[in-house]
Formats: C-alpha cells, structure tokens, sequence
C-alpha cells in the first residue's frame, strides 16, 4: 500500500493549479496505487485531517455522519459544498476532505472517482465556513503541551459554545450593552474561534494560538468582530514587543506553576513589575494580574510578562499540562480581585469591577475586619460581591474606601499570598488622585477670593471652565475659538500661584504665539512670567534662575531642552494649541508625555481634527483612563462598509461622550452668545510711508482711464483684468512696499 506521502504531491499540485502557480487542467491523472487507495474504505486517505474542532488529533479519521455537532450533511441526508465522496461502491459517508490555507483563503478539494478509479475529476472551489459549532481549524500542529493527551479530552477540540464557557465575567451596573440570541452567538463565536487561532498561527510563539483565541472568546465573546480581532491583534503586538525587548522570566514561584513572577532583559536585573498567575484554565480565560500599566489600562486580560510567563510554560510540556488540569483551590478567608476587562458601554468605572469572595469561613469564623469589608459590597455575581457604592460624586468618602480597600489587599497578601498587584497600583493611582482633588476642595475658599484679584474681570461661562479645572487640576478645554481659552488659563494659573498651590508654571504654545501669550498675560494678572528665548546657554540660564514664577516656550524648545524643563519640575503645565500632540508617535507628542506634573491644563478648538487616534493621543496627557483601551477606540466606535475596514462613520458616541465628559468642557460660540458683550469695531488709521503714497498715487491715472471707459461701454475681459490687477496692486502697496518687491526693499 502506499505511503501517504505518495498521496501529498497530487493534492499540493491541484492546490497550486488553483493559486495560478502551476497551468490549468481539466483531469488529473493518478497513479494506479493512488486510485486503489481512494477506492478502498477505511484506507490511510480517509485519516486525512478535517478542519473541525471534532477532529483532536494530528490525523483523526471522522466523516461528517459520525460527528452529531458537525452540520455538514452527507449526499444521502442533504447537500454540501464541502467533502469529497467516492461515486460507486462506497458508503454515502465516506469523505476525504483537505483543507490548506493559500493566499489568505480556505481552498477545499473536492473529487469523484469510480470504484475502478478509471475517471477522477477535481474541483476546487472556496467552500463556505460551516454555519454550526464546527470551527474549521486552519493548522495541523498539535503543540507539545497538548500532544499528550487522549483525543477525546483534548482542551481546545471543544467547540465554542455558551453551554462550555465558564461564568460569564461581571458587568457593572452601567453596562446597556445589547441582548443577543444564544444561538447565533455560538454561531458567530465558532466562525471567531477558527478566524483568531488562523490569525495568531505562527505568531504566538510557544503559546497555542487555542489558548489566545479562548482567552479573547472569553473576555470579548459578546462583542463583535471587529473588537475580536482588534483584541487578538493587540495580544500579537505584546507578544511582538516582548520578543523585541528579548524578555525571558527571572523569578518564579516555588512549588507550581502559579505565583509571582517576575522577567527581565538580558543581562539586566529584575523589571519592577510584579507579575502573578492564578490560574491557567482551558475553555475560559487566563487568570493572572500585574501592576505594569499596559495591564491596567489595556483591557485584555493579558500584557506582555503575563504573555512572556506563558510562553515559558508551554515551552515546558508537562508543566504546562500540570497548569491546565490544575484547579484554584478555595480560599478560606475573604479575598479581593479585579476585573481589568472594561465594559464597552456605560461609563466603565474601574472600581464597580473590584469583586470580593467571601471565602469558605462561616460568618462566626470570619474576623471584624473582614466583615466590616463585607458591608461595603452587595449584589452577588457568581460567588463574589461587587461595592455597593463607588461614590464617583464624593471624592472625600471615594478616597477613604480606596484606601480601605488598599490596607485589605496587603492583608490578603501577608497571610495567604494571594497577590493582586493591578488592583493595588490601581488603588494607588486612584487615592492621587483623590488626594490632589481634596487639597483644591479644601482650598476652595482662598481659590475663589483669588480669582477676584485679576485685573480684568471674566464672564460667566469663563468661570465655569476655570472652576472645573480648579475642581480637578486636569482638564481639556475645547471652547470655540474666539470664547477666551486663554484668559481662562491666565486665571486658573493666577488663582494656583497666589494660593501658593504651584510654585512653577510652563507654559508651552506655538512660537508665533509666545509674545502674545505674554502680552495678555500682563492684562490679566501680575503673577510674574517670561518667554524663553534665545541661544541654549541662555536658555539654561534662565531655566536655573527662575525659581518662581512663570516661563513660555514652544513645542520645539520641548525637544531641544526636554532635560532642563524635567529638572526644573513644573506643578502646572499649559499646552495651548494641543493638536500638536495628536500624533502619538511624534516626537513632539513623546517629549511633551514625558512632563509629568501634578496639574495639566490642554487648550485647543478642535481636539479630534480626523481620526479617533487623535483624540486618544490628547487625553493619554490629560486622563490616560478616560478613553482605555486605546486598540478598542477605533473598531467599537467606527462604521465599517459591507464588512471590510474601509470606514463609513462613527458610532456609540453616547459612550465616548460620557468617558470624556468628567475632564473635558466645551462650549460653542451659539451657546454662550447671550453672555458676550455688543461686537465692538475699532478703526486704528495708519498712515502711509512718501514712498507708499507715491507708487499708490502713481496708479489713480490708469485706473481713472478704466473706470470712465467703463462708463461708456462695457469693459472686455482683458480691460476687467486689469482694473482688478491695478487695484489689488494698491493693497499690497498700502500694506507694505516689501511684498510688492521683496528683492529691493
């Protein structure tokens, strides 16, 4: 009998036939052997693969018949599109069916023969995706970790379906996001399933590219495609950057393969990030934590340690395998987690996400502490609790519960090891905040008598956007242009300085605009202030000698003297114009994120000029958690057309608006036009130069001949021409002879 290597060569041929590569034919011609092993029934052809989630071996002999969730139907019970029968003598089930992945496309092969195998037709033809829970599966490489183990246990053969997911993921109260039918999510899930494994083949290293496409089914199952993807795509570019940075795992817990961890670059010490693993589950999501912010802020689940802790597992078989049939046991005390994956709709409040498990301690077993704890939380999902109140409008009483809730993670840790250290960097992040909030609450009263003091005095809609930043000390203020941004950031840098909240200001504008800046700087206030200018010793110079004050400088001295501004360590910094940072991976964009200061002031008209990106950009200044995760913004809130990636509009903008209302204030000229003043003209006469006056009165002759002729009759179309020429030439004249001739003057 031959070898089924025998077999390969005909079909690679008829695959590249289809791709153009090799010349059309109408027949294929087989070899003897060849045809007598296709006629025989329950010969080696009959163990080629099917793409079927079913199928859990290398080879795995199966015809559509024999699998009950496969819909494929065999030529007796109804048609198909996909398979490969056998005309005479055979069952009506037997199929050979090869699947290849050739030019981004699933080719299947489908052929007839007579039991005599004296006539073979081929055809090829692209076959549609199987519409049930059989998720085609576009590589054959079983990976070590799971080549092991039988057939029929094996973690990623299971079709994706909502009776083997584990618990759905908790969703706080604010998410509305839309009901969908279970049957065609399990639908559009085994369609997902086998479109995000053939995206992550050969990309995620050690890692089954299974493993990813559960882990993304798990946290985004409900979403649609284009979020799918994005999210997959986002797990390949971490694995991308942690392959560039050449992480590798430096530390790793004692006893199993959950724990700390911790990785490093070559030759260099230990990250400073705290790296946990909890469980490694096989149908539902990776469950792990890190305090490194791309984990907190990016909405996966996973970040690139996480991702390099895995791929060190599956380098290791049987550690792997011990991972996935590895359970969490139960934790006898209380225990607090967070969910990092953030809703796509409401507003997404980090801390409705924080859940506590009670543990298996009976209520008398349980100490003061712990039960204390308890009050704070209500309304079961699953076997947690979720806070009862987050106070969002009450940063005095949200700041104390961050910090309960802080001194209760350290507990945990301390006595039964249980590291969360996400929640405890977001817990940090969050009481900076809040703190910086209390001290403008507190100084409230002196702000307010401050603000009195200017030399002129603000309007109405003006002092609200002053109070708003006040309330908060960061803040995008998008007002049309021509309401008094400027004046607006004059007095909040006023009202902070004569408080005695900063003690340094930069201000950084355009470099046309720096002197004007300074002008109406004096109008307003007497808070002392200077334009940064000149060469770098001066520059230099000045930055060591204002210790106090005030300074102006443009984006492109943030370039050329990033150092001098990070050591001088402003409390306030103001970016007019902001749209200059709108493209994250400009320089410009990369110096100004690398000022850091404790209260930050974006003025600009127009905050999003094209794109999504844009706007992202701004606010990863402003409020780097206001639109989280930045890879979502864009296929959650864009329209595509008939399913491609070409765009058509926006969508959801009710949930970009709330993300961005709490540090964002925009009013347009319509809204406030009852609070302006009467327009007010002002004519200012400037008289011309004798050489102005000359060449202007030397061209009244000329333009008196066509006007009067123009009197008479009808002016022609080169006459007209050179009225017009003659006239703009008087303009140009009255505004200075320069542009007339800019070579002599």
């Amino acid at each position: 009998m031959p070898s089924r290597r025998a077999w390969k060569p005909a079909a690679s041929n008829v695959l590249r036939r289809s791709a153009g590569i090799l010349p059309r034919r109408s027949k294929l011609t087989l070899k003897k052997s060849q045809r007598s092993l296709l006629s025989r029934e329950g010969s080696p052809a009959r163990n080629v693969r099917r793409n079927c989630p079913m199928a859990s071996g290398p080879f795995t002999t199966m015809s559509p018949s024999s699998s009950p969730s496969c819909p494929i139907k065999t030529p007796a019970s109804g048609s198909s599109s996909v398979g490969t029968r056998i005309r005479k003598g055979a069952s009506a089930g037997t199929f050979v069916q090869l699947r290849r992945r050739w030019s981004s496309r699933l080719a299947s092969t489908r052929f007839f023969a007579s039991r005599s195998g004296r006539a073979i037709w081929w055809r090829l033809q692209r076959s549609p995706r199987c519409p049930g829970d059989c998720a085609h599966r576009t590589h054959r490489y079983r990976r070590p970790a799971i080549r092991h183990a039988p057939r029929s246990e094996s973690p990623y053969a299971v079709p994706v379906s909502p009776l083997h997911h584990p618990p759905p993921r908790h969703r706080p109260m604010h998410d509305t996001a839309p009901i969908i039918d279970e049957s065609k999510l399990a639908t559009e899930q085994a369609e997902a399933f086998a479109e995000l494994t053939a995206l992550a083949h050969r990309k995620s290293g050690k890692i089954p590219p299974e493993l990813l496409a559960r882990h993304v089914l798990a946290t985004y199952g409900a979403a649609e495609w284009p979020v799918q993807r994005a999210a997959m795509e986002a797990l390949l570019r971490r694995l991308g950057f942690a392959k560039r940075d050449r992480l590798r795992v430096a530390e790793r817990p004692e006893g199993g393969p959950f724990g700390l961890y911790r990785t490093r670059r070559p030759r260099t010490e230990a990250r400073p990030y705290r790296t946990y693993l909890a469980e490694l589950a096989e149908l539902g999501p990776v469950s792990g934590s890190c305090d490194c912010p791309d984990f907190r802020r990016g909405s996966l689940g996973l970040c690139k340690h996480l991702l390099v802790v895995l791929d060190d597992l599956a380098s290791r078989p049987r550690v792997f395998q011990k991972a996935l049939d590895t359970r969490r046991p139960p934790s006898p005390g209380a225990r607090l987690t967070w969910d990092p994956i953030r809703p796509l709709f409401g507003a997404g409040d980090w801390m409705e996400r924080i859940v506590l498990y009670p543990g298996t301690k009976g209520g008398a077993a349980r100490s003061a502490a712990e039960r204390e704890l308890a009050r704070r939380f209500v309304r079961r999902v699953g076997e947690g609790l979720v806070l009862r109140n987050t106070f969002t409008d009450d940063p005095k009483r949200r700041l104390e519960l961050a910090a309960a809730l802080a001194g209760r993670v350290r507990l945990q840790q301390r006595r039964a090891g249980a590291e969360a250290p996400a929640l405890l960097a977001r817990l940090a992040e969050e009481r900076e905040r809040l703190e910086r909030a209390d001290v403008l609450r507190r100084a409230a009263p002196r702000l307010t008598r401050a603000l009195r003091s200017l030399e002129r005095p603000l309007y109405d809609y003006q002092k609200e956007g002053v109070e708003r930043f006040l309330a908060s000390g960061r803040l995008l203020l998008a007002d049309d242009m021509g309401l008094g941004k400027t004046a607006q950031a004059i007095a909040a840098c006023h009202a902070l300085f004569r408080t005695g909240l900063i003690q340094r200001g930069l201000v950084i504008v355009p470099a046309p605009l720096k002197h004007q800046w300074y002008r109406e700087w004096g109008s307003f206030s007497k808070t002392p202030i200077e334009v940064v200018d000149g060469s770098p010793a001066e520059r230099a110079a000045m930055y060591r000698r204002a210790r106090k004050g005030l300074l102006i400088a443009n984006y492109e001295q943030v370039l050329r003297d990033l150092e001098l501004m990070q050591q001088w360590k402003p409390d306030l910094v103001i970016l007019d114009e902001a749209q200059r940072i709108k493209n994250w991976a400009a320089k410009t964009s990369h110096g100004v994120k690398e000022l850091r200061p404790p209260y930050r002031l974006v003025l600009t008209g127009t905050p999003m000029e094209n794109r999504l990106e844009e706007l992202a950009s701004i606010f990863d200044w402003v409020d780097d958690h206001a639109l989280e995760p930045k890879w979502r913004l864009v296929p959650f809130h864009a329209e595509y057309v008939d399913g491609t990636r070409a765009l058509a509009g926006a969508r959801h903008l009710d949930v970009l608006r709330e993300r961005i209302e709490p540090c964002t204030v925009r009013r347009l000229r319509r809204d406030i036009l009852k609070q302006l003043p009467p327009r007010t003209d002002t004519e200012i006469p400037v008289p011309l130069t004798i050489e102005q006056q000359d060449q202007h009165d030397e061209l009244r002759r000329p333009i008196s001949a066509l006007v009067s002729m123009s009197s008479r009759r009808p002016l022609t179309q080169s006459e007209f021409l050179r009225l017009m020429q003659l006239l703009n030439t008087q303009r140009i004249i009255a505004n200075g002879l320069a542009q007339l001739d800019f070579t002599s003057v």
